[in-house]
């Protein structure tokens, strides 16, 4: 997702700033890297000028910057580098790096695992509209400690991140339901999800509905699946 979320910036238009502004680096790095993407020099240009940008305090270059040092793109991978450029534009507000933070400290990656820390970088990023936040603060705020946990939310910001187009929300809210724990067990509302779920594409959605349908009448079925297509029709 972060991948595609490059490609779709660095086709984007970019502001000019004045000469040697942070601006400036970042546009000269867009151009240099979409000039000719496979040739491996244009990779190391647009990193100096990623790298110049984010050094000039840009937070979407120190963004872009950091990916590329975590990815490897021309190098060896870097992720301790990577954070610590993630960190510097999350603290700017930019939503992808507080995203990127809020993974690096909910699954340990380059930084030690720190719950709330994570769960207050999830927040940030998921008031800035960030479907994948909400979706990665609801499975913290469903399986975290109790410190951590509110699985009331949890179903809520699942509903959010289905809304939004990911199919694994879809998923998961539906096992909450055929499980019950953090929403009271209803078999018909689990199948309705995985009705969901299968037409926003998850493709192991349909198997998992075969196997809960016996447990329910014909009624309940078709009441559950034209609840989905409801929701299908208001939502896409």
């Amino acid at each position: 997702m972060l991948a595609v979320a490059v490609m779709l910036w660095m086709a984007a238009p970019a502001f000019l700033g004045p000469v040697g502004s942070a601006h400036t680096s970042l546009r000269l790095a867009i151009s240099a890297h979409a000039a000719q993407p496979a040739v491996p020099k244009s990779y190391a240009a647009a990193m100096r000028w990623y790298q110049a940008a984010a050094e000039a305090g840009d937070p979407k270059a120190q963004f872009y910057f950091g990916l590329i040092l975590e990815q490897g793109v021309h190098g060896k991978a870097d992720a301790t580098a990577a954070a610590g450029w993630y960190r510097k534009s999350a603290q700017q507000g930019f939503a992808l790096a507080e995203l990127k933070m809020a993974q690096a400290m909910h699954f340990g990656i380059a930084v030690p695992v720190n719950l709330p820390a994570a769960r207050a970088w999830y927040e940030k990023a998921a008031a800035a509209g960030l479907a994948e936040a909400r979706f990665n603060l609801a499975i913290l705020l469903e399986t975290g400690g109790p410190d951590i946990a509110d699985p009331a939310r949890a179903v809520t910001l699942y509903a959010q991140a289905a809304q939004a187009g990911l199919a694994e929300a879809a998923v998961n809210l539906a096992n909450i339901y055929i499980q019950g724990g953090a929403a009271d067990q209803d078999l018909a509302a689990g199948y309705m999800w995985l009705s969901i779920a299968d037409g926003l594409g998850e493709k192991t959605a349909l198997a998992m509905r075969r196997q809960l349908a016996p447990a329910l009448d014909t009624e309940q079925r078709q009441h559950a699946a034209a609840r989905a297509v409801t929701w299908l029709q208001n939502n896409q």
